[in-house]
């Protein structure tokens, strides 16, 4: 009784080929955008928001959004380029990374 419905059932699903859809692929950092102003920034426990606000004040804070397991996104008004970013959080001893906050998109082959 299974054995006509299984044999229905794999003649219906038409040939099987060894052709797959094409994986997606993200791009690399390389050719992702950075979003201006917007840097994900890694902290030192016992570090929060508030702390992020007062450290990158001078820059303009526009938002502090918190990522979860210690990363912050933050938002800048002004910003001053990566380098300035990074030394101000390292010099501070809170911030552990710092890198620019990239606009990963789908590329269809």
């Amino acid at each position: 009784m299974l054995l006509p419905l299984l044999c229905a059932t794999v003649a219906c699903s038409g040939p099987i080929t060894d052709k797959a859809d094409p994986p997606l692929q993200a791009r690399s950092p390389a050719s992702a955008q950075q979003a201006a102003g917007e840097y994900i920034v890694s902290v030192h426990s016992g570090t929060g928001p508030d702390l992020l606000h007062k450290l990158y004040e001078a820059y303009g804070v526009r938002d502090v959004t918190d990522l979860g397991g210690g990363y912050y996104l933050i938002k800048l008004q002004h910003d001053p380029g990566l380098a300035a970013i990074k030394q101000k959080g390292l010099d501070s001893g809170k911030v552990k990374y710092v890198q620019p906050n990239f606009s990963y998109r789908i590329n269809r082959p």
